[in-house]
């Protein structure tokens, strides 16, 4: 289990026919973001996705907006794909404070 400074369940789990899915988040808080793979019955885990965001306060490292990683290659540790959803497109929705 992780540890960010206080203690917290960090892993879920969600058995499938391939093994289980498996979400946990990432212990870096300078990188805060959620890894979702799939453990195999023989323990192999495979990455899937990474979901990364910046730290309250820390260096802005993905432009106030929040990267998806694809990991389509399961032979690869590498990312194949990424996607950024910018800071515009995560607001779109929301109510605009009114001025006081």
């Amino acid at each position: 289990m992780g540890k960010l400074g206080r203690k917290a369940f960090y892993r879920l789990e969600r058995p499938c026919v391939n093994g289980t899915l498996c979400a946990e988040a990432a212990v870096d808080p300078e990188h805060p973001g959620l890894s979702l793979f799939l453990e195999r019955p023989d323990g192999t885990q495979l990455d899937l996705v990474m979901v990364e965001g910046d730290s309250e306060g820390g260096p802005v490292t993905h432009g106030h907006g929040i990267h998806a990683y694809l990991y389509g290659d399961t032979r690869s540790d590498d990312w194949t794909r990424k996607y950024l959803y910018t800071e515009d497109e995560l607001r779109i929705g929301m109510k605009e404070e009114e001025d006081s």
